[in-house]
Formats: structure tokens, C-alpha cells, sequence
């Protein structure tokens, strides 16, 4: 009986932790993204997370937002700053790298800001595998050279 105990509670936890994913904010160096009570633009900040952060979440998304666990109870981020690989914080200088142009956009995945042509000087402050953030905006980092 004892074992069985065991073997079961294992499993719950395997499953719960299958469950649940680390995900990382990208924002501009010294600000923060709020954490809000509901996933809407409005709602009550419980919170707020910094670049590099790490959060709990289970991949839920609504009006797009990202349900995050940590704060008070259930808690939501805006998903256009969360990337699911780890940052890094670093300033460097760097260059468009593509083959014409990149879009530079206001958060992950966001609204385009503006067209970027290859070669253009960016300041690099944090990237993860998927994005960076450069003071021109969110530029996806396969299309950035320098680090």
C-alpha cells in the first residue's frame, strides 16, 4: 500500500509539472510589465514583472494575456512581453542581419513600428533565443548580428 502511495503521488507530480511551463518577461531595461486580476488591458494591477523575470504559467492566453501563477492566485501578463526562453541581460552593440529588411514591432509578435533595412546599427539590451528587445523595439534575433 505504502508503495503504491508512492508511485502514485509521483505520477501527480510528473503530471502537474507537465502542466505547468517557465516562461520569461522581455521588456525594456528599468521597466516592468504589469501583472493584472484579469486578462484585460484595465484591469487591477496585483503586481508587475521585470526583464528576465521567470513565471509559472500553463500556456493559457486570453485576449492576449498569459495566465501566470505567483502573485495573488491566478494572475495575467500581457503575452506580447513573454517569451518561453530564458534571457539575456546584456547591452551590446549590434547590426540588422537579413537579406532586405526587418520589421521592428512594439512588443512580441506585435503591432510593426516600422521596416528596418540589413545593416541598420541597433543597441542590443536583452535577447532570448526568439526576440530582443533594441532601442528601436522588439526585433526577432535571428535577424541581428553582434553578439
Amino acid at each position: 500500500m505504502k508503495r503504491f502511495l508512492i508511485v502514485l503521488l509521483c505520477l501527480l507530480l510528473v503530471c502537474v509539472s507537465a502542466l505547468s511551463e517557465t516562461v520569461y518577461v522581455l521588456c525594456q531595461p528599468d521597466s516592468f510589465v504589469y501583472v493584472r486580476m484579469f486578462p484585460k488591458r484595465g484591469a487591477q494591477a496585483v503586481g508587475y514583472a521585470e526583464l528576465g523575470q521567470a513565471l509559472e504559467t500553463d500556456g493559457e492566453k486570453r485576449n492576449g494575456f498569459m495566465l501566470v501563477y505567483g502573485f495573488e492566485g491566478e494572475s495575467w501578463i500581457n503575452a506580447g512581453f513573454v517569451t518561453r526562453f530564458p534571457v539575456t541581460i546584456e547591452t551590446v552593440d549590434g547590426w540588422v542581419n537579413s537579406s532586405g529588411r526587418v520589421a521592428c514591432r512594439r512588443s512580441i509578435n506585435g503591432t510593426r513600428r516600422k521596416w528596418l533595412p540589413d545593416g541598420t546599427d541597433v543597441t542590443i539590451y536583452a535577447r532570448s533565443d526568439d526576440w530582443s528587445i533594441t532601442d528601436k523595439g522588439f526585433i526577432q534575433t535571428a535577424f541581428l548580428g553582434g553578439f
